[in-house]
């Protein structure tokens, strides 16, 4: 949002400079991303009139001026432009100015002529793209001779760029930020202009109040609007008011929507000016707030046409609607020159209504921006009579009656404040009584609760951010300062990281993958519909448990995910694309449901997410190379694979019923085998084939008609594997870390050559760790291999490391030696070693 400093100190009393201002802006997280000034920098650019203009005689196109700038000083300027004529006030660039681009003006010879400046276009003051001629100025005297070109144009104006979180649309307006920068120093107090004190008296409120009866509660809040007659429609706007508007980034239309607009920007009010005459109605108080029917139409101010669904709000009379409400007028009721009389609307908007239909009708207006994050429901009338006021002020008229609805919202929600929460979730302690003082000056009403350290806290109607605790803890820290917390080093206890048997497990399937040549990818979570209705997993139990998001990114990102299998399969088609013609990949990631049989997944809010592991394999089964003959992949590669990553009792059995997307014949359950089945396989099974008690997943085909329909040589050999039924938890074992010391001998033995040290040191490791002094030995290993002169023929010595403890006691003398003597006898026993002295 873009903020005049003439603006912002019009509503508050300060001597701070505008940069102390935009640090305390930043401070308390109405972030300044830019201070600058409005125009484009130049410097030197005066207001001269041409008083003389004779040909040049060196050059044809080229005319010698001579320029009045005032302090009886004329200069003699060449210029070329199509435009220039006798006595037109034009914007002069003297000697030493400096245009945008860094451009110098200087004296300079121009066919044997000196000119002294130059006569300058809007372009080359960089307030335009493109212009032919120079810069023609209107309503300007001799009086205004050498005054400064930005000052007189207002370019010197600083502007701050002031970014508000999203939830903070009660500062979209020079009010709320005001308000916000008062609350946030002693130094800034509010300053109420004159103009928006809403004076009940001024406005000769006693007039007629009508109630309007067809209002929708579940749309507007409260709707109240006011009549104005005789408006002098073709009154130009004020320029200090189109001004200040061409600094927002809004042109001026017309005076009514300008002081709309200014109103809008100045309190944070958005409004809308109907046509009286051109409402299809007896009366206002008949006009109804309703869902727009399906299919009727509209015909919008930015010219659109726009066919409307019954989850449309829109404000309507007997021929139809007029408005889409909160987010733009229409054209059949919009004010024109030839507008004698109009109806004032102010309105309170619920943000749900108008969030998310913006971006369905692919419509922006600083209306729907504001309403969608909240616009103060309680200062409806008297932002109405402020808006009333100026139009009568500036466009003359007659004030008329007002037609208001009930209210329906209620603005006095309560929340509790713990200062000990506070403190804790802050770092630092706080008075109650600062606490307090900061809740008052955020015009928050805060009084004591049951307890002596907690108060009730009610935000004004306007602070729709403010919903728990913690919001009340997050301002005490922003008007307090971010800088008050203390910066300790944290303080936490040593505890052993235990990784859980789900990690490792999945730590080891996407090594496995990887080690076959698979690369992970990550895709989104969002999907067509009609995509997770297809290819939903036979975990999932129908089509009705498919999650549409409210506000989709895009219509093909409508619903959660159902399975892994359509974002691989989108994967695979953009690699295809890409002229890859061997593609192997997978994805680990959740998918989501709403009610699903038991499958050890996670529960949040109603939503089940389903833990899944799935990959795909197309074109050749190898890289290729001249050595090996082309190969597509089939059911067995894929097989192969599955057996390689399921490292645990698995068998392969026939599906009991099909999976819509696979193909009928080529399609495969995996099932975990009873604990009694799998007792009986030896080593490392892991045949596939699955469905029962023990479901895990599947893998097959894709369905040939799926491949057709994504233009794809050959079908891709898919799998999706549930991880819960793989990874279950395994309680944790922990040791205690010993206190006792270890003891190291080092033992040389001179062995055959041909003895293979690595199964010598492993079958001595086992022997004794079998026997009773097994407990002792920690670790037996090689430490030094020699072969020399001084050692008989065909014999090495080999040197091992031998730790020893107790975990519990210190280890005696003859228990130490009761270990080397049974590892040297051993030696001498079955590999014929004799220990070396």
């Amino acid at each position: 949002m873009l903020l005049p400093e003439s603006w912002l100190r019009e509503w508050v009393d300060t001597n701070l400079s505008i940069k102390e201002i935009a640090n305390i802006l930043t401070m308390i997280g109405l972030e300044v991303e830019h201070i600058g000034s409005v125009g484009p920098d130049f410097s030197k650019v005066v207001i001269g009139r041409i008083c003389g203009i004779k040909d040049h005689p060196n050059a044809d196109k080229l005319r010698i001026c001579e320029v009045d700038v005032g302090e009886y000083q004329k200069l003699t300027i060449i210029c070329g432009a199509p435009n220039v004529e006798l006595n037109m006030f034009v914007a002069c660039a003297l000697v030493g100015a400096i245009l945008p681009g860094n451009y110098k003006i200087k004296r300079a010879k121009i066919r044997g002529i000196e000119s002294q400046g130059m006569l300058c276009s809007a372009a080359e003051l960089g307030l335009e793209d493109n212009s032919e001629g120079i810069v023609e100025l209107q309503n300007f005297g001799n009086s205004d001779l050498g005054t400064e070109y930005r000052k007189t144009f207002g370019f010197d104006e600083i502007v701050l760029t002031v970014k508000p979180t999203p939830n903070r649309g009660d500062c979209l307006s020079v009010l709320g930020v005001a308000r916000d920068l008062c609350a946030a120093s002693d130094e800034i107090d509010l300053v109420i202009p004159e103009k928006f004190i809403s004076s009940k008296e001024n406005l000769e409120y006693k007039v007629n109040k009508q109630s309007m009866k067809h209002v929708d509660k579940a749309i507007c809040g409260k709707f109240s609007s006011r009549v104005i007659s005789n408006v002098n429609t073709t009154v130009k706007t004020p320029e200090w008011i189109k001004r200040r508007l061409e600094i927002m980034g809004q042109r001026s239309i017309s005076a009514l929507v300008d002081i709309s607009n200014y109103v809008m920007f100045s309190i944070g009010r958005p409004s809308h000016i109907f046509d009286l005459d051109k409402i299809k109605i007896d009366s206002p108080a008949l006009l109804e707030v309703r869902w727009a029917n399906e299919n009727e139409k509209l015909k919008l101010l930015n010219g659109d046409e726009i066919k409307c669904t019954s989850d449309l709000a829109v404000i309507a009379d007997e021929a139809g609607p007029l408005t889409l409400a909160g987010i733009m007028g229409g054209e059949r009721s919009m004010v024109t020159e030839k507008t004698k009389n109009i109806l004032v609307e102010a309105a309170f908007w619920w943000p749900g209504i108008i969030r998310g239909r913006v971006q369905k009708l692919r419509l922006n207006s600083e209306a729907a921006y504001r309403f969608e994050r909240g616009v103060d429901p309680g200062s409806i009338d008297g932002n109405l009579e402020i808006l009333c006021s100026l139009i009568v002020e500036i466009c003359g008229g007659e004030l008329g009656n007002i037609y208001q609805s009930d209210e329906y919202f209620d603005s006095n929600k309560e929340v509790i404040f713990r200062k000990k929460r506070c403190d804790m979730i802050l770092g630092f302690d706080l008075s109650l009584e600062r606490m307090k003082q900061i809740f008052t000056n955020l015009n928050m009403k805060a009084v004591a609760h049951q307890h002596k350290e907690e108060l009730k806290v009610i935000p004004p109607p306007y602070r729709f951010d403010i919903e728990i605790e913690e919001d009340l803890i997050e301002e005490v820290a922003r008007i307090e300062g971010f800088d008050s917390i203390p910066e300790h080093i944290p303080v936490g206890l040593l505890t052993p990281k235990i990784i859980s048997s789900e990690k490792k497990r999945i730590d080891f399937l996407r090594d496995t993958l990887v080690h076959d040549d698979f690369n992970e990818v990550i895709t989104f979570s969002f999907i067509e519909e009609d995509s997770a209705k297809k290819f939903m997993s036979p975990f999932i139990l129908n089509e009705s448990e498919v999650i549409k998001v409210v506000n989709p990114i895009s219509s093909s990102m409508e619903s959660m995910r159902t399975s892994l299998i359509p974002g691989l399969l989108k994967v695979l088609v953009d690699n295809v694309r890409n002229q890859q013609d061997r593609v192997r990949i997978f994805e680990i990631g959740r998918v989501f449901f709403k009610t699903v049989q038991d499958l050890n997944s996670q529960e949040v809010s109603g939503i089940t997410q389903c833990h899944l592991f799935s990959g795909l394999i197309f074109g050749t089964s190898y890289p290729e190379q001249w050595s090996t003959q082309k190969r597509i992949v089939d059911y067995f590669d894929m097989k192969n694979i599955l057996n390689n990553a399921l490292r645990e009792k698995f068998i392969v059995k026939t599906a009991p019923k099909n999976v819509n997307f696979f193909h009928p014949k080529k399609f495969t359950l995996i099932t975990q085998l009873p604990e009694k089945k799998a007792s009986k396989l030896k080593g490392n099974v892991a045949e596939l084939d699955v469905f029962g008690a023990g479901n895990v997943g599947y893998f097959g085909e894709l369905h040939p008609e799926i491949t057709k329909s994504l233009n794809l040589s050959t079908s891709p050999i898919l799998f999706e594997i549930q991880l819960g039924n793989l990874c279950q938890e395994e309680p944790a074992k922990l040791q205690k870390i010993s206190k006792v010391p270890i003891v190291r001998r080092d033992m040389s033995f001179v062995l055959n050559s041909d003895i293979q040290i690595g199964e010598l040191s492993l079958q001595i490791s086992k022997l004794v760790k079998s026997s009773r002094l097994g407990r002792l030995l920690m670790d037996f290993s090689v430490c030094d291999v020699y072969k020399g002169a001084d050692l008989p023929g065909g014999k090495q010595s080999i040197t091992f490391k031998v730790i020893m403890q107790d975990k519990e006691t210190t280890l005696k003398e003859s228990e130490v030696e009761s270990v080397v003597q049974f590892i040297t006898k051993l030696i001498k026993d079955d590999f014929g070693g004799r220990l070396r002295v």
